[in-house]
């Protein structure tokens, strides 16, 4: 009996062992207030930017897989593409005034999803001035650094297409 109670004891002792140790809690969630701060600041230097014609400083806020897909180009993939694409947009036309309104950023996890309105003033450098206006959805992914970095930007225009041939 003595010894069916040492091996019941020593069975309960290893089922009982050290358990593995708990899983840390999960990050708070992003401060909606400090995501949005972060969004439009890095929209208000890209805009400043492009105004500028420094495609580099205009770019700085896009992750190097992000994805651009602007009306009437083909879709730009990775950082050096959306810079080739800013860069033979300033080679032919002078931003002159440029603007983001960030309407709402909706935020899961380390996602936010930012809609708004532009406005741009653009000087076909062998054409008239273009002012244009429309909205845009970007998407935005926090970094192992903790910034927001754009991984995919559509827009498009709110003025009327163009008629064909023009």
């Amino acid at each position: 009996m003595r010894r069916l109670s040492l091996v019941a004891l020593l069975l309960t002792a290893a089922a009982c062992g050290p358990s593995a140790p708990a899983a840390p809690p999960p990050p708070p969630p992003p401060d909606p207030v400090a995501v949005r701060s972060a969004i439009e600041a890095a929209d208000a230097k890209s805009a400043a930017a492009m105004i500028a014609g420094d495609v580099t400083t205009a770019t700085a806020h896009y992750a190097n897989d992000a994805v651009m897909m602007m009306p009437n180009a083909p879709k730009a993939t990775g950082k050096a593409e959306i810079a080739g694409m800013f860069t033979g947009m300033l080679a032919e036309m002078t931003v002159k005034a440029a603007s983001f309104t960030t309407n709402d950023v909706l935020i899961d996890g380390n996602t936010a999803i930012e809609t708004g309105v532009y406005n741009v003033t653009m000087q076909v450098k062998k054409g008239p001035e273009i002012k244009d206006t429309g909205k845009y959805m970007t998407v935005w992914k926090k970094q192992a650094d903790g910034s927001w970095k754009v991984i995919r930007d559509i827009n498009n225009s709110d003025q009327p297409a163009a008629p064909p041939g023009k």
